[in-house]
């Protein structure tokens, strides 16, 4: 090895021809690497090893986009602290889907009236008291059928004191909307500005046989291709197509 570098001394020539391979030959390695990233093949530096392609989307097939939109997690679902600075910090639109909702709509009425003055478009969905569904909607929370009425009836008896406040007070800007559905519901939804950039989304996963506060609950902000616009064009979907105004007596 010696002799070998004596010999690189003697001939510079030789040298700078080393020292271009050698670049060369580090470019290549890493414009390698970087091609396959960009690829996403799996990259072993030792031994070097480069994975195969990963396949192609078939034609027609989306593409799945990585999930970033999952921002917090929380334990008890049907906290207060929860919801009330969400509805605060709502700009535009709050959606409350759910079996009752009862927890929020009869703690947190003044905080929904306040915001629906001052220009809040408020909409919430809850089960249907005289729905053919309704005892299923109750085994699917653990509950009978007689408590979980009871609890809808609170919900739609603090609707119809909101509607009234609010209609007295003459000055509103924003609108209360309240509809019920004939179905089973297998989860809790909550919409905060579902249309705009900052969005935020609050789903809360029900199990057979629990009741919803022994639930987690799921914080989702709004990306490009997440999870909160496909939930949200479903839920207005049901709004707009299966679910019947509740009606009176809240507009006597």
């Amino acid at each position: 090895m010696e002799s070998f570098f004596t010999w690189l001394t003697a001939n510079p020539w030789a040298a700078n021809i080393a020292v271009v391979l050698l670049v060369t030959l580090a470019l290549a390695v890493i414009a390698t690497c970087v091609v396959a990233l960009r690829q996403g093949r799996e990259l072993q530096l030792w031994p070097p090893k480069l994975g195969a392609l990963p396949p192609s989307p078939s034609p027609g097939s989306s593409v799945q986009k990585p999930n970033g939109d999952l921002v917090a997690y929380d334990r008890f679902s049907n906290a207060l602290d929860n919801k009330a600075p969400l509805i605060s910090a709502a700009k535009r639109e709050v959606w409350m889907i759910g079996a009752t909702m009862h927890y929020t709509m009869n703690n947190q009425d003044k905080l929904i009236i306040e915001q629906v003055r001052s220009g809040l478009d408020f909409y919430l969905l809850v089960a249907d008291p005289d729905g053919v569904d309704y005892e299923a909607n109750a085994r699917c929370f653990g509950q009978s059928g007689v408590r979980l009425r009871k609890e809808t009836e609170m919900t739609l008896d603090a609707c119809v004191e909101i509607s009234k406040r609010l209609k007295d007070a003459g000055d509103t800007k924003g609108s209360f909307h309240v509809k019920l559905l004939d179905l089973v519901f297998t989860a809790g939804v909550y919409f905060f500005d579902p249309q705009e950039e900052d969005a935020l989304m609050f789903l809360v996963p029900h199990v057979p046989g629990h009741d919803a506060p022994v639930s987690p609950g799921f914080k989702f902000r709004r990306i490009d291709g997440g999870l909160l616009d496909d939930y949200f064009k479903l839920y207005k979907g049901i709004w707009n197509s299966t679910a019947k105004p509740f009606v009176a007596p809240m507009h006597e």
